[in-house]
């Protein structure tokens, strides 16, 4: 017999199978929004930083070295150039050969996790080359890149929190890491004490903390969305189970009902029922039979209401007809004696019983 609990379970795992699906269908369309979002935004970016630098040194007549007092702009334009042709390269490859093979969330997840961690990890490294003379940049341009692309991949991505920090914390890790060798390597080439070098790490070691925070927002927005997403799941699973559940019991009803007789007006007799269950189908029954010398009328009443007793009422009216076929014109006791020892056999044991 299954139990009231065996039944929620049943629900539970139907829900989260067909979650599961809607979730697939999602991650799929974000991640492909979230290709072509990253690659218009490097077009335009790169696109822009290359024809200012180009603008600047071609035709405002500035010396190089006038450009920018901690890189050379001719490296300044190979770094662009390399660094925006990997990237591009690179989300071209996630999206073009890696997204068409790819099939649940959970490939999904794995796939933007190493996409976001390379992306993230390659601007860290090529700021740290770049701006060998001041690695204190990586404090600010690169931290604030790093948020920036948290930001962006939890904006297209409907992944959880703690996903998007797995994807992103690599990167941030790895800056804490070279500002903290670049403190101790000018410690060493300075001669700084311990004590200095001791607090400066402390400080950057608070200050990379506090930080920290600026990852709030795109984890609400990932804990938000997938919040509401569920809730709205849910409810539109529920309001569609329901309708096919009315649906299936309006097709029962049908069958139901046409177990029934017909209405009979004639000069010998006048015959006539209305059929109100306590839900839309239930336990009552009549059923009548009509012979040129008596007519014959049973009136059932199963135990319980609902569709169970409207099943047990379809095997009642099965074994009516297969004894009045099997005994044409038999006394109603004997149809009576039928139906008992039927009940007696098949539907006692299960406590189902009728009047």
């Amino acid at each position: 017999m299954i139990t009231q609990e065996q039944e929620m379970e049943d629900s539970e795992v139907m829900f989260e199978g067909e979650y599961a699906v809607e979730l697939d269908g999602w991650f799929r369309r974000r991640f492909r929004n979230l290709c072509i979002g990253l690659l218009c935004i490097l077009t335009l970016t790169w696109g822009l930083a290359i024809l200012g630098l180009l603008a600047s040194m071609f035709f405002s007549g500035l010396p190089s070295e006038e450009l920018s007092p901690d890189i050379n702009s001719t490296r300044l334009l190979l770094y662009a150039g390399l660094a925006g042709t990997f990237e591009f390269t690179l989300i071209l490859w996630f999206f073009l050969k890696m997204r068409p093979r790819l099939q649940t969330r959970r490939q999904l997840i794995s796939a933007a996790t190493k996409m976001m961690r390379y992306l993230s990890i390659f601007e860290i490294l090529a700021m740290a080359l770049l701006y060998q003379s001041d690695m204190k940049i990586l404090l600010t341009t690169g931290v604030w890149e790093i948020f920036f692309w948290h930001f962006l991949a939890c904006l297209f991505l409907p992944w959880t929190a703690w996903e998007s920090l797995k994807a992103l914390g690599p990167a941030y890790v790895l800056t804490f890491l070279l500002i903290s060798g670049e403190i101790c390597l000018n410690s060493i080439s300075t001669g700084q004490n311990m004590t200095s070098t001791t607090l400066s790490l402390l400080g950057m070691s608070f200050v990379m903390t506090a930080m920290t925070i600026f990852f709030i927002p795109g984890m609400l927005i990932c804990w938000m969305r997938l919040r509401k997403h569920g809730r709205r799941f849910k409810f539109s699973l529920l309001n569609r189970k329901y309708l096919d559940m009315r649906q299936d019991m309006a097709n029962a009803r049908k069958i139901h009902d046409a177990l029934f007789p017909e209405k009979i007006e004639d000069d010998q007799i006048a015959f006539d029922f209305r059929y109100t269950p306590y839900s839309d189908i239930g336990g009552d029954f009549v059923w009548l039979e009509r012979n040129e010398e008596k007519v014959l009328i049973m009136l059932l009443d199963v135990t319980g209401h609902g569709l169970p007793a409207a099943m047990t009422v379809n095997r009642i009216h099965g074994e009516i007809e297969r004894l009045r076929s099997e005994y044409p014109g038999s006394d109603p006791l004997v149809l009576m004696n039928g139906l008992g020892r039927y009940f007696s056999l098949t539907m006692s044991p299960h406590q189902i019983f009728a009047t």
